[in-house]
């Protein structure tokens, strides 16, 4: 608590110091669920800026029901959770504005998109804040026509980042450039939620997701060991003085680490790589093309026993946006282009709602976002984007992508009763179902037909909408915001949920002239079998301003 209580008063009087920034001051109380459990808010947010530099921090506490501190937020146990304690604390700091030749903003990043968004597009690390408190960069440097963009989603996790990217600019000719890029995941395992910060994911530790000393059931028959008067068992070297005692132990963990090595050592990368060309026409008007190929595998969803069918390639594929048009005018932005794709690839591929489908969990099954790729074949279409300010009383950005072109449909069989993912459980179906029937009988040999999965036409559609009012002319609201994304649907206007779905809204309602309560949602879909069940996450809090 003497930690807590220093880094508090460091950052007040450094702030109150800084005679040359604008400094604004806010005390926030409220209640926030952290792993289903509700907790009492109490937190302190001075944010100060000028023309060049900007920082706002967020030193918050949360207490439970029986007014303990949350600490899983202040740990100093060693050096590397010191180094996460700190960054954490950090909402934002910025220097210099996008258009400058040098900007870079550290800590949450809203809406990043690299090159012409064929690979990374909107892309926000603050998706599950403040549940999850990610602290990215965005660094962008431009001299003589040459401009570099990098991003990296978590500076707290430096080494398993969610996204890393990078884009170079290169002129060619006069309002002539082209640019290249590259963005990666470079383990989609390390999405899996850690709640208790022991290295050890959620999904391999349930029932010890929140006690950071336990992760299996046999470290408790360990510790009964080296307890246990039968063991000669020494502390200083961590070992057992009998063979016996010894093998047990040996045995313990050996099925401790054979439990977990699915997961613990299984890695997943996802690369892309894209390559871009853009021609001013004037400072209004622009044209781009762009490509751009996923290198990675992704799921093999034929049946691996029917060896009627051709081998399913597995190698994730490309996408081309022959050309492209952008308008800005002023108050109002437009982008259309005409994009196509090979199998195994999507457009965006990471975007708002990525570090929420990165990795996913269904009835014990891990699924990542790239293997999922597979529903997706040879496609065409248009993407239409629109920013525009409606009578001075409405934001409104909107992008709609629409696609047709083949989609995989899943094998299925004709028996009307049972559901059967594989022609060898279909086929003898009658006998799971009957199991009395004779099968030598030729009538019997044989109830359900199985027809292979296959691609066909269908649509795709992706859909992101954001409604931003201006709050000026309704008295007491403060903000008043509402977003929604679907993509990858045939119906996205229809509403129909699944992994790829988000929902938010931000609204702040002025009590005083100082003080606001301020109600932040957010719903996404995790899988629930054959379906998906909502995941909410709500913040309500009263903001103090002085």
């Amino acid at each position: 608590m003497r930690k807590i209580s220093l880094i508090f008063s460091l950052v007040i009087s450094f702030l109150f110091t800084q005679n040359n920034f604008n400094p604004a001051y806010m005390a926030s109380f409220g209640s926030v669920t952290i792993d289903g459990k509700l907790y009492n808010q109490i937190s302190f947010r001075p944010e100060f800026s000028t023309n060049k530099i900007g920082m706002g921090f967020d030193i918050y506490l949360y207490f439970d029901e029986d007014g303990k501190l949350y600490r899983e937020n202040w740990d100093f146990t060693s050096p590397g959770a010191s180094f996460k304690t700190l960054v954490d604390k950090i909402y934002y700091f910025r220097y210099g504005q996008v258009f400058d030749d040098l900007y870079f903003r550290i800590g949450a990043l809203p809406k990043v998109t690299l090159g012409q968004g064929i690979l990374i597009n909107q892309y926000a690390n603050n998706i599950d804040y403040p549940q999850i408190r990610r602290a990215g960069i965005d660094l962008r440097y431009q001299f003589s026509g040459f401009k570099l963009q990098f991003i990296h989603s978590d500076l707290k996790e430096i080494n398993k980042p969610g996204l890393i990217g990078l884009r170079t600019s290169i002129p060619i000719i006069e309002n002539f450039n082209i640019g290249f890029s590259i963005a990666s995941d470079f383990n989609q395992y390390n999405g899996l939620v850690d709640s208790d910060g022991d290295n050890y994911p959620d999904f391999v530790e349930p029932d010890y997701a929140n006690d950071p000393d336990y992760h299996h059931e046999n470290q408790f028959l360990i510790e009964e060991l080296q307890g246990s008067n039968y063991c000669d068992y020494d502390s200083e070297s961590d070992s057992f003085l009998d063979g016996t005692c010894e093998n047990l132990f040996n045995d313990l963990s050996s099925e401790m680490t054979e439990d977990f090595a699915d997961v613990m050592n299984n890695k997943d990368n996802v690369t892309g790589l894209a390559i871009d060309f853009g021609f001013d026409l004037d400072n209004k008007f622009s044209l781009y093309t762009e490509y751009a190929q996923l290198l990675g595998k992704t799921s093999d969803p034929t049946d691996s026993n029917d060896e009627d069918l051709p081998d399913f390639d597995t190698n994730l594929g490309y996408g081309f946006i022959p050309i492209g048009m952008k308008a800005n005018l002023g108050s109002v932005k437009l982008s259309l282009d005409y994009r196509r794709n090979s199998e195994n690839f999507i457009f965006s591929y990471w975007n708002k709602n990525y570090d929420h489908n990165r990795i996913m969990e269904n009835n014990g099954e891990l699924i990542t976002k790239e293997s999922t790729l597979y529903k997706y074949g040879e496609q065409k279409g248009l993407n239409f984007g629109l920013e525009a300010n409606i009578s001075k009383y409405f934001k409104f950005s909107f992008d709609y992508e629409k696609m047709k072109g083949d989609m995989w449909n899943s094998g299925s069989c004709d028996n009307p009763d049972l559901i059967y993912e594989n022609e060898t459980d279909c086929e003898s179906s009658q006998y799971l179902q009957y199991p009395d029937l004779d099968p030598e009988i030729e009538d019997n040999q044989q109830f359900g037909v199985w027809t292979p999965g296959s691609y066909k036409k269908e649509k795709n559609n992706s859909l992101y909408l954001k409604i931003e009012i201006d709050t000026s002319i309704i008295p007491q609201v403060q903000i008043a915001e509402i977003f929604y994304q679907q993509t990858n649907s045939k119906k996205p206007f229809k509403f129909e949920p699944n992994q790829n779905s988000l929902f938010g809204y931000n609204i702040g309602v002025n009590l005083s002239n100082n003080m606001i309560v301020l109600l932040k949602g957010r719903k996404s879909y995790d899988f629930n079998g054959s379906n998906f069940k909502p995941v909410y996450n709500t913040q309500i809090e009263t903001s103090i301003y002085f």
